[in-house]
C-alpha cells in the first residue's frame, strides 16, 4: 500500500447486488446456489462429525450486501445447533478443521473465493445481509446504504498497525507478533459490536487483510515458530 494509504477500492457502495452471483430479483443465481450447497456438503463431510446438527447454511458478508469489492469472499456459514457443553468441545475442533480446509483448498465461485466457517445457532453475527442457502431465501435482506466513514481515523489506525506488523517481522519478534494478532482480532470483534461494518475497526482489519498484511504477520509467526522448534544438524 502506498504512503497516502488510498483505500477507495476496499470500500465500495453499489446500487445492486454482485451481478456475478445474484439476479435482479435478489435471488442467488441457480448455478451459484447449487455450487454453494455442494461446497457446504463437502465441508460438513470433511468435519467427520456424524451427529452434528446442521440447521442451515448461510451466505453473509459483503457478497450478501451492496458493499462487495474484488477482494470480497463468499462467507459460507454452517449453522449448527449444539448445547453449551457440546460447544466447548466442538469449537476448537471445528475451527481447526475449518482452518485446514481453507488452507488445503482454493475454492472459488464466479471468481470469488469461498471462506467456510462453523457458526453455532446462538453465536452473535454481524452482517448487512444473510441468505439461507438451504431455503433459498433471505434471512436478513440487505439495504442500500451510504455510510459515513471516518477516513482520517481509518488512515491513522492503518499506519499504526502497518508499522507494528513491519516492526515485528523485521525484528523477528514472535512474542510481539502473537500479541499483535490477538489485539487485531479483539479490536475487530469489539469494533463490529460497537460501530458495525463501516466502523474504523472493521475497515482497518479488512484493508490489512486485503493488502496482505495479515498474511505477512501469520506467515512470519509460522516460520518463526518452526525455526524455534527445529534443531540444527551438527
Amino acid at each position: 500500500m502506498n504512503e497516502d494509504l488510498r483505500f477507495s477500492k476496499d470500500i465500495q457502495f453499489h446500487s445492486q447486488l454482485n451481478p456475478k452471483l445474484w439476479s435482479l430479483g435478489k435471488k442467488l443465481n441457480r448455478e451459484v446456489l447449487v455450487a454453494l450447497r455442494n461446497i457446504a456438503d463437502a465441508f460438513v463431510s470433511y468435519l467427520d462429525l456424524p451427529e452434528i446438527d446442521v440447521v442451515d447454511v448461510t451466505l453473509s458478508g459483503s457478497n450478501a450486501a451492496y458493499t462487495y469489492t474484488k477482494y470480497s469472499d463468499l462467507d459460507l456459514h454452517i449453522i449448527v445447533n449444539a448445547s453449551e457443553k457440546e460447544k466447548v468441545i466442538l469449537r476448537k475442533y471445528v475451527d481447526a478443521k475449518k482452518n485446514l480446509f481453507n488452507e488445503q483448498h482454493n475454492i472459488t465461485v464466479k471468481g470469488q473465493p469461498v471462506e467456510l466457517y462453523v457458526q453455532f445457532v446462538d453465536d452473535p453475527h454481524t452482517s448487512a445481509g444473510v441468505y439461507s442457502i438451504q431455503r433459498d431465501e433471505w434471512v436478513e435482506e440487505p439495504k442500500r446504504i451510504k455510510a459515513s466513514i471516518n477516513h482520517l481515523d481509518v488512515k491513522s489506525k492503518l499506519r499504526e498497525y502497518i508499522r507494528a506488523i513491519n516492526r515485528s517481522v523485521q525484528n523477528q519478534d514472535l512474542e510481539s507478533a502473537n500479541r499483535l494478532m490477538s489485539k487485531l482480532r479483539k479490536y475487530r470483534k469489539e469494533g463490529l459490536s460497537s460501530t458495525g461494518e463501516f466502523g474504523t475497526a472493521n475497515l482497518v482489519f479488512k484493508i490489512l487483510r486485503n493488502h496482505g498484511y495479515l498474511d505477512k504477520l501469520s506467515d512470519f509467526k509460522i516460520a518463526q515458530l518452526d525455526k524455534e522448534l527445529s534443531l540444527k544438524e551438527e
